[in-house]
């Protein structure tokens, strides 16, 4: 039944989707498939195969839900784009930000690797005001969430540690300059070579010298596929390590077995904002749970202009009730704060 009424919504929101761009919404929320196999997580069997075949959807955002709000409805729109497709192709980057350009909302959010994608590809020029590509919202929703898992589990003395980062990427490297300025030390991994950090005294940049996480007892998953980063890092893990996954896609649950037989306490990171659910629900996360890039079009679109300053954005979420959450997907719990 549950199928049904997912395939249902998602027949229907497709076919408003011209009405839907006339709307002015408070997010637009963007994301792509990221896999072959997770665009089944945002459509139904039936429709994600014709989507998967016909290249139109590569750059064609269909309406898959809703985000409510006290403060407003905003709306989640999916494209049919690979991460590899993404990162590999410039025209298609281009012609997905021209297309989204014609939605009517006051911010723009863009999740996954897109804001990696379009700084790779030099597409910055095509974006208006609205979208958003500061990485504020997803540095405060994982800060909360380390600060939950520190609290959570007192005996591991985690923050005693390095933390390990596992991505250099968009969000690695500003989480990693957020954590740096509270003088906390960082080991970040990338399988890429960089020149990065290198004049930091809290930041050693590793590269691919993953038996190095041993040291920490807190790592961040930061990798652009949960299960390739886990597949890079799992050699070195060791029992009663606690791994904080900000993954698109997330890891699936093959591999959440595995840190569970290797002693490995995982979470996934999400952030909350209270009264806020997302509909259709899907079952890769609970409707009340959110992404940091949605948060930081969220809390921008109340101050009607991009937030540069991280003490400013933190100021503005703090009112509007926005919290860090740590969740468990295989039981279902998380904890809040």
């Amino acid at each position: 039944m549950k199928r049904i009424l997912h395939t249902f919504s998602i027949v229907i929101l497709l076919m408003f989707h011209p009405l839907f761009k006339l709307i002015r919404w408070r997010v637009l929320f963007v994301v792509n498939s990221a896999t072959n196999e997770t665009i089944e997580l945002l459509f139904p069997e039936s429709i994600s195969h014709i989507i998967t075949i016909a290249p139109i959807f590569k750059s064609f955002n269909s309406p898959i839900g809703f985000i409510f709000s006290r403060k407003g409805i905003s709306l989640i729109v999916a494209n049919a784009s690979s991460n590899d497709d993404i990162w590999s192709d410039s025209e298609l980057v281009k012609k997905q930000t021209k297309a989204l350009t014609r939605w009517n909302a006051k911010r723009i959010a863009l999740g996954g690797i897109l804001p990696s994608a379009i700084a790779k590809h030099d597409c910055s020029e095509i974006l208006d005001e609205r979208f958003s590509l500061e990485t504020h919202g997803t540095v405060f929703m994982l800060s909360k969430c380390i600060n939950l898992a520190i609290d959570k589990h007192p005996n591991l003395a985690l923050d005693k540690r390095p933390i390990s980062i596992i991505g250099s990427g968009y969000t690695g490297q500003a989480l990693a300059k957020y954590l740096e300025k509270k003088d906390i030390k960082v080991h970040l991994f990338d399988v890429l070579e960089k020149d990065i950090f290198s004049k930091s005294k809290n930041v050693k940049f590793l590269h691919s010298k993953f038996h190095e996480i041993s040291s920490s007892g807190l790592i961040i998953l930061l990798s652009t596929k949960g299960d390739s980063g886990i597949r890079s890092i799992e050699p070195h893990l060791l029992p009663n390590m606690v791994l904080l996954s900000d993954t698109y896609p997330k890891v699936s649950t093959r591999y959440i077995d595995v840190l569970e037989r290797k002693g490995v306490v995982y979470y996934e990171c999400h952030a909350k904002i209270e009264g806020a659910y997302t509909f259709p629900t899907y079952e890769h996360a609970p409707s009340e749970l959110l992404g940091g890039c949605f948060i930081q079009s969220y809390v921008e679109s109340f101050a009607d202009k991009p937030l540069t300053d991280y003490a400013q954005f933190t100021e503005s979420a703090d009112k509007l009730g926005v919290t860090g959450v740590i969740h468990y997907p295989a039981i279902s719990k998380e904890h809040a704060s």
